[in-house]
């Protein structure tokens, strides 16, 4: 958080031009309030809606009315986070012209295909320029490409997790609760780690059946949201220092770099064959790669994680008909897309209804794919004297 003149120093040029300022001219450290009280109540006293006395006066008479039952102590707490917030509320002093050397990144990552479909088309309607597009840009029967949303590396996390190798149990739990899909497993050959960055963590995989091969736990520092509930699940405890786990948080700014580079060589990494993996564990199943990721679903989601699993286990024949609601919302969140796709280019098909008739929509889906391959059957019939009559039969 960059307090007082600070702030305009380190915001995007773009966000001030032509002597205007385009963002808030009140600021708080809303991080570090988060960190102590959970909360914060600025609304009031910026907004003038109420005069500010009996705007807060009213708010802590809710409190008191809220959690009065609970005791005397939490009312307390909750009184103190009002007045904390108050105190870290402060004025930015905007300049008469830009004083920030920092410059809009382009909308989606440099590794996004150039300058194809993603850059030319989906990148200009994140930026915002979407009605600048003629409809011949767009394909003619409305379909977006999938695994689209790896390109947005929104940078949302204050804090990021970070792996100890040493304390790690090898369990699973992490990668299995992520919302977003940030935090991968690989288990993989030594020789997949010739070109292996400085920075990158590996050990020895624990599990019998993968004796002699490595095991890795890896973040997407750029998609992390910074919920913490990797933390929160984690089973192991660092036997030196007790609050410490397998898997802790630490500032994102001096991690990005390095763990951006250990991302890209981590994905490069091939995915272990499905036939070593026992699905009937978490600590195995994991090192699957899921075809659902970086969705925009809240940080800490508790439905993207079912969602990412499912995608794992049936991800790359799945054919998704789903109902209006979050999942529809995060799922198909134009213009990209969680939904993904394997180095095959197989993944989950996707569409949603927005009426209450999911079960038909889903039926139609069905119907089709079996009328086609009814048609399939036909054609191949057709072709028995050229192919042969056994060959044809199968």
């Amino acid at each position: 958080m960059y307090r007082g003149g600070r702030c305009t120093d380190h915001h995007r040029r773009e966000l001030h031009r032509d002597g205007k300022c385009r963002y808030p001219q009140h600021s708080r450290d809303r991080y570090g309030i988060a960190r102590e009280h959970h909360h914060a109540r600025c609304f009031f006293a910026i907004s003038k809606v109420l005069p500010r006395d009996e705007a807060i006066e009213t708010i802590r008479q809710s409190i008191r009315d809220t959690y009065g039952k609970k005791g005397e102590e939490v009312v307390q707490k909750n009184l103190c986070a009002v007045e904390e917030t108050l105190a870290h509320l402060f004025e930015v002093s905007v300049p008469e012209k830009a004083t920030s050397q920092v410059q809009m990144p382009a909308p989606f990552s440099p590794e996004a295909p150039q300058p194809q479909y993603e850059c030319e088309v989906l990148g200009a309607i994140y930026a915002g320029h979407g009605d600048d597009l003629p409809v011949s840009d767009f394909s003619c029967d409305g379909t977006f490409p999938t695994a689209t949303a790896k390109w947005e590396k929104r940078n949302l996390a204050p804090e990021i997790p970070v792996w100890d190798t040493k304390t790690c149990i090898q369990c699973g739990k992490c990668a299995m609760v992520c919302p977003h899909a940030v935090i991968r497993i690989k288990v993989f050959d030594s020789r997949e780690l010739k070109n292996a960055p400085v920075t990158f963590k590996f050990t020895e995989a624990r599990d019998k059946e993968w004796q002699g091969m490595k095991y890795t736990i890896q973040v997407s520092p750029e998609d992390c949201t910074g919920c913490g509930i990797c933390v929160d699940i984690c089973p192991a405890k660092n036997k030196s220092e007790t609050r410490l786990k397998a898997i802790n948080m630490e500032p994102q700014p001096p991690l990005r770099g390095p763990e951006s580079e250990n991302w890209k060589f981590f994905l490069k990494i091939p995915e272990l064959d499905r036939r070593k993996i026992k699905l009937t564990t978490i600590r195995q199943q994991q090192v699957q790669e899921p075809l659902f990721e970086f969705s925009g679903a809240c940080s800490g989601c508790g439905e993207t994680p079912y969602l990412k699993l499912v995608s794992q286990l049936f991800g790359d024949r799945a054919v998704i008909a789903n109902a209006t609601g979050c999942s529809s919302i995060y799922g198909g969140n134009l213009p990209t897309t969680p939904w993904a796709k394997n180095a095959e280019g197989r993944g989950p098909a996707w569409s949603n209804s927005l009426f209450e008739d999911i079960a038909e929509f889903g039926l139609g889906f069905r119907i089709s794919i079996d009328k086609q391959a009814e048609f399939a059957r036909q054609l191949v019939q057709r072709l028995a004297p050229q192919i042969g009559e056994d060959f044809a039969a199968t």
